[in-house]
């Protein structure tokens, strides 16, 4: 299948430390580098929550110094999406507003663009990046679908020692009849260390500042995947030497 994702862990949801801004650049390039599409870029900001949203897409075009940034609103996002755009990005904030705002139809539709021979390139941090997995689980109203873009539970800020979110997301897979086997977890990431995981058609490999391994570069610094497996009833740990090479797809 061809993708062209990079689902990423950062530090803040709405601005970036020069660090942060380096490490997204140098992962855009990369994207745009295998991408012939044209067009502009679609900024989704519906996880905002609270913060000015004006400032939120300077910073958001900031990212794109060659290109031009459309901030969609809710009622002409598939005006943008149906217009062939360039990439689409997907900012951080609240989980619950992003899932509540976007449409069946709009899911469907970046789902189309995403799995074209030329894919669109897809962006997305923290909520953003969760929100392309199959689903997530809510410490109070349980489990919801989202959109599925890839086929492994994606959750950033993922806490070693907080069991819950093994348990959650063991019971919501247990349920599921196995349909979602993999998890991959993104630690938070600490003082000037952000990561990710960029997914290249048919491989996933961390990405972090300093290259992007699945490219060929070097992880220098960041928070490394944790990755899990369902198997026999339980979340097991996957452990993994090639960082070019995640076992998720």
């Amino acid at each position: 299948m061809k993708r062209n994702i990079l689902l990423a862990n950062i530090q803040d949801d709405y601005s970036f430390a020069p660090d942060v801004q380096t490490f997204l650049q140098e992962e855009i390039n990369d994207m745009f580098l295998t991408s012939p599409r044209k067009g502009d870029v679609v900024f989704i900001p519906f996880a905002c929550d609270g913060f000015d949203l004006n400032t939120y897409h300077q910073n958001v075009d900031s990212l794109f110094p060659n290109d031009h940034v459309n901030m969609a609103n809710m009622k002409d996002i598939m005006d943008h999406l149906d217009n062939n755009p360039k990439a689409v990005v997907v900012g951080g904030g609240s989980l619950e507003k992003l899932r509540q705002s976007i449409s069946n139809h709009v899911l469907e539709k970046i789902l189309e663009l995403a799995q074209q021979e030329v894919p669109l390139p897809l962006l997305a941090w923290n909520s953003g990046a969760v929100f392309f997995s199959p689903f997530y689980v809510f410490e109070t109203t349980g489990s919801v679908s989202l959109a599925e873009v890839v086929p492994f539970h994606m959750q950033t800020k993922y806490i070693p020692s907080n069991d819950a979110n093994i348990l959650s997301s063991l019971t919501f897979m247990n349920n599921e009849n196995n349909r979602f086997k993999k998890a991959g977890c993104i630690p938070p990431p600490g003082t000037d260390a952000s990561g990710g995981i960029r997914i290249k058609d048919s491989r996933a490999g961390m990405a972090g500042p300093g290259g992007t391994d699945s490219k060929g570069g070097s992880v220098s610094a960041g928070p490394k995947a944790q990755i899990f497996e369902l198997q026999g009833g339980n979340l097991d740990p996957v452990s993994w030497t090639d960082p070019s090479n995640l076992p998720l797809l």
